[in-house]
């Protein structure tokens, strides 16, 4: 029922996006017959050919975690390959695009500290998304926001475990004020604040 959601999903416009081995357990937990399964090939384009245990192989355009998993494709069109095969595989399904990387990208993320913003927000803002507030650089700081009449308020999180420095985009007229008590340097168009390794500050950006 999920699978076949996410393929109207898809067909009637929207975007999806996956990484290794998803829909490869059928519900008794038994491994499908075709990866992805339950109709998730054709929303896919593509296949799994193969499916092997890596280590510290990846690259800037196709970070690895744990295993690769090379894709086969059949209506989708290679975005990214390996040793000569596929592993990463776009395909248009009815209006919409699914995108489907073959690695554990999500759970590297998670545990292993795979950098995976690189592809995973390409994605979101080729589609549509449209960021909480723009922080650079890009990859090391995460964003929540909640907007009210008088003030945005930014939550924003060093994800690393050392030191760094984070731009965040100001509109115009917006004044900001870090209430968690570090100082901020005001810039053309932006202001700046230090944070330490894993540090969240929660930023007010009154109108």
């Amino acid at each position: 029922e999920i699978a076949a959601r996410l393929a109207e999903f898809v067909r009637n416009g929207g975007r999806l996006w996956a990484d290794g081995h998803t829909g490869f357990l059928d519900e008794h937990v038994f491994l499908k017959g075709m990866i992805p399964g339950f109709g998730l090939d054709e929303v896919f384009g593509c296949r799994e050919a193969d499916f092997i245990a890596a280590r510290d192989c990846g690259t800037a355009e196709f970070p690895v975690y744990r295993h690769i998993q090379y894709l086969e494709p059949v209506a989708g069109e290679t975005i990214a390959s390996r040793d000569g095969m596929a592993v990463a595989v776009r395909n248009r399904y009815g209006k919409g695009i699914a995108e489907m990387w073959g690695t554990l990208l999500a759970l590297g993320a998670i545990r292993g500290g795979i950098d995976t913003d690189a592809l995973m927000a390409r994605f979101a803002l080729e589609n549509g998304a449209i960021p909480a507030a723009e922080v650079t650089p890009a990859g090391t700081f995460e964003c929540s926001r909640l907007t009210g009449r008088e003030a945005d308020i930014l939550v924003v999180s060093n994800r690393f475990g050392v030191p760094a420095e984070a731009r965040i985009a100001l509109p115009e007229g917006g004044k900001p004020e870090c209430l968690s008590g570090q100082t901020i340097r005001v810039g053309d168009g932006e202001f700046r604040c230090d944070f330490a390794g894993g540090e969240t500050m929660v930023f007010a950006i009154r109108n």
